[in-house]
């Protein structure tokens, strides 16, 4: 092997601790190795280790050795620098001590190049082919690449990565783990095994390992890690234990019982060592001596499970399985305990009657108090050898079942306890007893018994389980002794004798009764009176207790079976019978009670009970003298309250009763028991629990004579109107010894007063008897009460009854209609209200009925129901409305027929339920047809208003904003209904009430003109005028006049209109809408020409042809038009529809001709119009705006220089009234002005043919139907 030069060895011995070297030159690797290290331990200190050098490993041009500890352990080296330690050569074992060492730096790079050198070395043993984690390594990825070469790794070869990472972490350098390897190998282990340019190359060796790959190395193999060192010149080797140490440490868990005690002892417990959890491979024993320690067992480190197979001596068996650790090299202690045997004594001794052999007393004895002391002894005896002085000792005494036990002293120490030594306890605090021997004696008998068994009761306490309870002590037996105990009894003697003149009372029978047991037997005076239990005068043996048969189920005595040569005996049990005895008293440790009872002898003299207590053995107690005195008893019941025989029903009712009596004894306690009874039927009164009212009262008479009260205070609510008679009976000792119960005795009898109820229903709103219809209307009930307990509370509760089917009134729920008062009334008359709240939306004219029930404590206690009282009677009126409508503007009947008519509703009601919220709901209607008016969008026209009243009577408004402007001339009636949460409750709807209706007029407008629109005419005696008329508002299919008047604006004069003669020759043949569209047919009498191109029409006379030109042009034909018709036309229709004649030449009777579109001629109508008159047009509309001209003729010359103002009047021609009217001298669009007169002419001569002919062609063109009719739209 190459050598290294020694300047290396000085680099690690400078970082070792002063004092770090052990043995000669030892050099030790810091004690990080280990992680956590413990102190030195002895077995390896300063220990000599001996190495086996093995076969050689070469790698990358140097070589190590595969070489093994003495335990067969590889040892790796450290210092490839130095030589090989020779085969089989000895040094020096140590385990690491120094600490300075924290981290490897391995390039002098920075924190990234850091690594735990010391944890490092431990993982790169642990995870090494020489390590126990290989395998594991090797599954996780830790070995998987290949050697330098490329060849699969194999043990030597990964033997030899081990050494070098080993070598280059205890050096803190990298170079020095590849000593004398070739550089191509040194390339590959800085790439692969260890770091790169002084950094950690991820993915290396070392990195995986560093990073957890697999993780650190078991604690308890770090502590098995030590060096080999040879010294200056020589290999330092580290290596691992495998082997390691383990011993067991065993105590009492409860010295107090086992110390000092020879039935105790730990010696020869064993325990198992396993290698598994389940205890089913062991590996070793562990055995203990008398001091609880065992013997020590060499084991291979790694994690075990140590379980006892068998106790110490009196010790339970510990059934834990311990689980502990072994390091290599170090030694392992279990410390472990068990637990002494004990036995808790649930049962130490149980004491019994010796007549019943059961733990049951007789009579007032008791098996409680019994005292016992027991000892303890701490070893095992018996009667002939046990010890004088007791280990402990205590005195303990019984319950009343006659039985002790410590375990009832650990329940309850102040009950079992009396005094003694400290106890032993177990391992969960309860008094117990060691193994050992214990012995019971009674030392004091219980009250009621003789002490018959003071013996010594003896008992060995051993070890019977593996647990640390023994059952010694459980229930009576020969091991927990039964001690029988014999009761004291005795006898009793008296002479009875009648308190008037002392005479014995033969025959007499008294029933004796033990006051604890409730046993019971008779027996009965001789023929002096004289009553004796002793055995003497009547063995108890003889027809023992056969006068019992003389005392019926009943109560009552059939004397024929009553005999004085029945025996007497008591067992003293109400369970177990025993055996007659002469031997002894009849009477058992008790108290009696002697109760005469009534017989032929004592008849009508009052009876005596007295009590007697036998307390001594085989002792007769003389009572003396006992006699009797007759008793009476009579009584007087009164109210509590006043003293009178009247009271209320009440839920405190007390009525008392004094009863007088005498022939009492002094000092004897009665009772008195009353009991109240129905005087009409006899029974018993049952107060409202449905139980009889009872009373008693007991006391104790200072004198033979007196008076005692007795008190009833009970629940009468529902006693109203009863007479009750108190019937009483006196008692002494649940006997009865007199009673009065006469159902005649006034003085014994009260009466309760009835309870009695009055209601009157009525509106909460006003008062009467009427109710609104509405979803909440309130009925108030007044209810009056009579004979009512004050300070108490009562419930009325109402319900509402339909008076037509008798049925309660059920509401949307399908619940009854209900309310209730609950009230604490002040005096025992007065009054209550009830309110109902109720939906009467549906109820117009029902009658509904109150019932009511007054209640107290939920019993009803009286009630007035009655379907035909009218004060319980409301009735549901029906609402009423009247209504006013007007116009919404100024308030008056009429309304304009334009866009944004308004009409206000005043609707006026009565009977409405204040704070119910309603709707009304109104629709306007044609007066004439009785249909519903519809607005322009050709909707039905209504108006709703939700209000609600503050009173039952008011007005609310309804008001409609619509457009009229199509409805002109019609009369709209308004229809009201009004709703309650959608249900119609009241409605008023009369097409012929005025005050519901409100007449809709077309507006008006004119502007007058001649026919060419002149607004200047001549003075002449007839001057044609055209009035163009612009309506608003009309209503299509309706019928109208239109009636002209010429009026002096000087003062409103209206001038004269000329005659003419026909006033038919003016009418035109149709009105017709004309827009768009196509004429049909070449019949075109009832086409219109649009002559301006804003929507102005002419009227075309009979007979017109229609021609279509081929430029696309018509030719309009109107035969016999003249040509001034013609001219006036042609003037009036411009440049859009040119009439020309259609012979020039000819004026008289030439034809007229019109040129033009298509679009010129509609078809469409607009209505039917109608010259009816001069200054008058008749005509029947098929829109609701339209202008129309009204032609008419006045004489100018009566107003030559002045202004004269055309009036137009509407008329609906149904019923002939003025519906609408333009009557205003000052508006100019009406006005004409009249020219001056020439002077020195006079215009009425008829000499100017020219005027004349002028005035013709004027009159001629309206007579020809000239008359214009305008559309307010243009189309």
């Amino acid at each position: 092997m190459k050598e290294c030069a020694g300047k290396l060895f000085g680099r690690i011995g400078a970082r070792l601790k002063k004092g770090a070297v052990i043995g000669t030159g030892a050099v030790l690797i810091a004690s990080q190795v280990l992680s956590v290290v413990p102190a030195p331990t002895a077995a390896y200190a300063a220990s000599s280790e001996t190495i086996t050098r093995g076969e050689r490993v070469n790698y990358g041009g140097y070589y190590m050795y595969n070489s093994t500890t003495s335990e067969g352990t590889p040892a790796i080296c450290l210092d490839p620098a130095k030589r090989h330690p020779l085969d089989a050569m000895t040094a020096t074992a140590q385990l690491p001590i120094e600490t300075d060492w924290t981290k490897c730096y391995t390039g002098g790079g920075g924190d990234q190049t850091r690594i735990d050198r010391t944890d490092g070395m431990a993982r790169v043993l642990y995870y090494g082919p020489t390590g126990p984690g290989f395998e594991e390594a090797k599954a996780k990825g830790l070995w998987n690449f290949n050697w330098y070469d490329g060849t699969p790794l194999d043990y030597s070869k990964m033997l030899a990565i081990q050494h070098i990472a080993l070598s280059a972490l205890s050096k803190s350098s990298s170079q020095y783990g590849m000593q004398g390897t070739t550089a191509a190998f040194r390339n590959w282990c800085y790439k692969t095994i260890l770091y790169y340019n002084g950094n950690i190359n991820a993915g290396t060796f070392l990195a995986n390992l560093d990073k957890n790959l697999p993780g650190p190395a078991p604690q308890s193999f770090k502590n098995s890690i030590y060096l080999v060192n040879y010294g200056t010149g020589t290999q330092c080797l580290i290596t691992f234990h495998n082997k390691g140490k383990m011993k067991l440490k065993k105590r009492s868990s409860n010295p107090s019982i086992s110390d000092n005690n020879p039935c105790y002892s730990l010696e020869g417990a064993t325990y198992g060592v396993y290698s598994d959890s389940g205890c089913t491979q062991q590996v070793g024993t562990l055995t203990c001596n008398a001091s609880g320690d065992s013997n020590e067992i060499d084991i291979a480190p790694g994690t075990y499970y140590v379980k006892e197979t068998k106790a110490g001596k009196s010790y339970a068996l510990d059934e834990g399985i311990h689980k502990v650790n072994v390091s290599g090299g170090q030694t392992a202690t279990v410390n472990v305990t068990d637990a002494p045997q004990n036995d808790p004594a649930d049962m130490l001794v149980a004491k019994v009657d010796a007549e019943t052999g059961k733990a049951s007393p007789l009579g007032a004895g008791t098996l409680a108090g019994a005292e016992f002391t027991v000892k303890y002894y701490d070893g095992f005896y018996t009667q002939e050898n046990l010890p004088e002085k007791a280990t402990r000792a205590w005195i303990l005494k019984t319950d009343e079942n006659g039985r002790t036990s410590l375990a009832r002293v650990t329940l309850d120490k102040d009950k079992y306890f009396i005094s003694g030594d400290s106890f032993y306890t177990s391992t969960n605090g309860n008094i117990t007893l060691p193994i050992g021997t214990v012995t019971v004696q009674e030392t004091k008998a219980p009250s009621g018994y003789l002490l018959s068994d003071n013996s010594v009761h003896i008992q060995q306490i051993t070890s019977n389980t593996t647990t640390e309870r023994v059952t010694t002590f459980v229930e009576p037996s020969e091991d927990a002794p039964t001690v029988r105990e014999q009761v004291k009894r005795g006898d009793i003697a008296f002479n009875k004798v009648h308190g008037e003149d002392m005479t014995g009372l033969a025959n007499v029978p008294f029933k004796i009764t033990s006051k604890t047991t409730g046993e019971s037997h008779i027996a009965i005076t001789d023929a002096n009176g004289i009553l004796t239990t002793e055995s003497s005068a009547c063995p108890h043996t003889q027809n023992t207790n056969g006068n019992d048969a003389a005392l019926n189920a009943d109560g009552t005595l059939d004397e024929s079976k009553l005999s004085i040569d029945n025996g007497l005996w008591f067992s003293g049990s109400k369970d177990a019978q025993t055996a007659a005895d002469d031997a002894k008293g009849a009477l058992p440790y008790d108290t009696y009670t002697f109760e005469e009872l009534r017989c032929a002898s004592n008849d009508s003299l009052n009876l005596v009970k007295f009590e007697v207590t036998v307390s001594r053995d085989a002792y007769t107690i003389d009572r003396g003298t006992v006699d009797d005195n007759p008793i009476e008893i009579g009584t007087t019941a009164t109210d509590a309250a006043d003293g009178d025989h009247k009271l209320l029903a009440s839920n405190q009712a007390e009525i008392v009763d004094t009863v007088t009596y005498k022939g009492l004894k002094k000092g004897l306690e009665y009772e008195l028991s009353g009991t109240l009874m129905d005087a009409e039927t006899g029974e018993a009164l049952k107060d409202v629990a449905g139980k009889e009212v009872t009373a008693t009262a007991k006391f104790t008479p200072k004198a033979s004579s007196g008076k005692q009260k007795v008190k009833f205070k009970f629940d009468a609510t529902l006693l109203g109107g009863h007479k009750a008679v108190v019937f009483e009976r006196l008692y002494l000792e649940g006997k009865i010894q007199a009673s009065h119960e006469d159902p005649e005795d006034e003085d014994q009898t009260v009466e309760f007063l009835p309870v009695k109820i009055g209601t009157t229903a009525t509106d909460a709103a006003d008062g009467d008897k009427a109710i609104g219809v509405g979803k909440a209307v309130t009925i108030e009930d007044e209810v009056s009460y009579e004979n009512l307990a004050t300070g108490r509370e009562y419930t009325v509760t109402g319900t509402l009854m339909d008076s037509e089917t008798g049925e309660p009134l059920k509401d949307a729920d399908g619940n009854a209609v209900t309310a209730s008062t609950t009230f604490e009334p002040e005096k025992t008359e007065g009054k209550v209200k009830v309110t109902f709240s109720v939906d009467t939306s549906t109820l117009s004219n029902k009658k509904l009925v109150v019932f009511e029930k007054l209640a107290a404590d939920g019993n009803v206690i009286a009630s007035h129901e009655d379907l035909t009282d009218e004060g319980q009677t409301v009735e549901v009126v029906p609402p009423e409305i009247g209504t006013s409508a007007a116009d919404g503007a100024d308030g008056d009947k009429e309304i304009t027929a334009d866009g944004k008519a308004s009409i206000i509703d005043a609707v006026k009601y009565t009977g409405l339920v204040p704070g119910t919220e309603y709707e009304l709901i109104g629709t306007l209607m044609d007066a004439e047809t009785g249909e519903a008016l519809k607005g322009a969008d050709g909707k039905e026209i209504t108006a709703t208003a939700k209000f609600t009243p503050q009173s039952q009577d008011g007005t609310q408004d309804v008001t409609f904003t619509f457009d009229a402007s199509e409805l002109g001339g019609a009369k709209a009636v308004v229809f009201e209904k009004l709703f309650v949460d959608g249900t119609l409750i009241g409605s008023h709807e009369d097409t012929t009430d005025e005050g519901q209706t409100v007449e809709i007029s077309p507006s008006l407008k004119t502007t007058a003109a001649t026919i060419q629109g002149s607004k200047v005419v001549k003075p002449e005696d007839e001057v044609a005028i055209v009035d163009t008329v612009h309506l608003k508002g009309l209503r299509p299919g309706q019928s109208y006049t239109l009636t002209a008047s010429i009026n002096k604006k000087a003062d409103g004069t209206q001038l004269t209109l000329a005659d003419v003669k026909d006033a038919s020759t003016l009418a035109g043949n149709g009105i017709q809408k004309g827009s768009t569209g196509t004429a049909s047919g070449t019949d075109l009498s009832k086409a219109l020409v649009d002559v301006t191109g804003t929507g102005s029409f002419v009227s075309i006379p009979d007979g017109p042809k229609l021609t279509k030109n081929d430029d696309g042009t018509y030719t309009l034909t109107m035969p016999g038009a003249t040509q001034d018709a013609v001219d006036i036309v042609t003037k009036l229709s411009g440049s859009q529809v040119k009439l020309e004649p259609s012979d020039k030449g000819d004026k008289a009777d030439g034809d007229g001709t019109a040129a033009g579109s298509e679009s010129n001629v509609e078809n469409s109508t607009l209505g039917i119009y109608e010259v009816i008159a001069n200054g008058q047009v008749c005509f029947t509309p098929a829109v609701s705006d339209l202008d129309v001209d009204v032609p008419m003729v006045f004489k100018a010359s009566d107003v030559a220089g002045q202004q004269a103002v055309v009036f137009e009047s509407l008329q609906r021609d149904t019923d002939g009234k003025e519906i609408s009217k333009e009557t205003d001298l000052e508006d100019t669009d009406q006005t004409i002005d009249i020219e001056k007169a020439p002077e020195g002419k006079n215009l009425d001569q008829t000499g100017n043919w020219i005027l004349y002919a002028a005035i013709a062609a004027g009159v001629a063109a309206c007579i020809a139907g000239i008359v214009l009719i305008h559309h307010k739209h243009k189309i």
